[in-house]
């Protein structure tokens, strides 16, 4: 597993460190912390975006579809 510092994931996500280290301090971004530092994995952050999706006005929940014959 490949770990990244709160910096790395900020240049990665585009996101600030600041909102990074927010949702850590609160409890909504998984971490790792290793010798008093914050590291983060990509499924970490992965599950935090899963976690944080809005799904479409008209959006069907996900089943299994039927497909329809001609």
């Amino acid at each position: 597993m490949k770990l990244f510092t709160i910096k790395e994931t900020a240049e990665r996500t585009k996101w600030s460190t600041d909102f990074i280290r927010d949702e850590i301090h609160g409890g909504r971004l998984a971490f790792h912390k290793i010798g008093g530092r914050y590291y983060l994995s990509e499924q970490d952050v992965e599950d935090y975006v899963a976690r944080c999706r809005v799904a479409a006005s008209g959006e069907r929940p996900h089943s299994k579809r039927k497909e329809v014959k001609a």
